[in-house]
C-alpha cells in the first residue's frame, strides 16, 4: 500500500515535472518570437537611419550649392550696387532671399540631424533589447534543459519503483503460494 502511494506520487511528480518542461518550452518560443519580432524593429531602425543619412548628405549638398548661389548673387549685386540705388536695393533682397533659403535649408539640416540621432537611439534601444531577449532566452534554455533532466530522473524512478513493486508482488504471490501448499 506504501509502495503504490509512493508510485503514484512519484508519477505525480513527474507528470508536474513534465508540465514545467512544457510551460518552460511555451515561454522559450514566446520569447525567439519576441527576439524576431525586435530583430526585425532593429533592421527597421537601421533602414530608417540609412535613409536619414543620404538625406542629410543630400541637405549638405544642397548647402553647399545655395552658398554657391549666394555667392554668385553677391557678385552679381555688387556690381549692379556700383551703377545705381535701385541695384542697391536689388542687394539688399538678394541678400533676404538668400538668407532666407539659408536659414531654411539649416534649419532642415538640423531636423535631419535630430532625426537621425533619434533613429541612432531607437537603434541602440532595439540592439538592447534583443540582447536582452537573447540571455532571457540562454536563462530559459538553461532551466529547460534542468527541467528535462529532473523529469528524467523522477522517470527513472519511477520505473525502478514500478520494477520492485512488481518482483515484491511476484514473491508475496510465490510465499503465499508455498505457504498453501505447507
Amino acid at each position: 500500500s506504501s509502495m503504490r502511494t509512493e508510485s503514484a506520487s512519484t508519477m505525480q511528480q513527474a507528470e508536474a515535472a513534465r508540465e514545467a518542461v512544457k510551460a518552460s518550452e511555451a515561454r522559450l518560443e514566446a520569447s525567439r518570437t519576441e527576439l524576431a519580432r525586435m530583430e526585425a524593429a532593429k533592421q527597421g531602425a537601421a533602414n530608417k537611419m540609412k535613409y536619414g543619412e543620404a538625406e542629410v548628405a543630400s541637405l549638405k549638398r544642397e548647402v553647399a550649392e545655395q552658398r554657391k548661389k549666394s555667392n554668385l548673387w553677391l557678385e552679381r549685386v555688387s556690381l549692379l550696387t556700383t551703377e545705381s540705388v535701385s541695384a542697391r536695393q536689388q542687394l539688399t533682397e538678394a541678400q533676404k532671399v538668400i538668407d532666407g533659403q539659408a536659414q531654411e535649408n539649416k534649419e532642415r539640416l538640423e531636423a535631419a540631424l535630430s532625426e537621425l540621432a533619434k533613429m541612432e537611439a531607437a537603434k541602440q534601444s532595439a540592439l538592447e533589447a534583443a540582447r536582452q531577449r537573447e540571455a532571457e532566452v540562454k536563462a530559459l534554455r538553461q532551466q529547460l534543459s534542468e527541467q528535462k533532466q529532473a523529469s528524467n530522473l523522477w522517470l527513472n524512478m519511477a520505473s525502478g519503483l514500478t520494477t520492485e513493486s512488481a518482483a515484491l508482488k511476484d514473491n508475496l504471490r510465490k510465499s503465499e503460494e508455498t505457504a498453501e501448499v505447507e
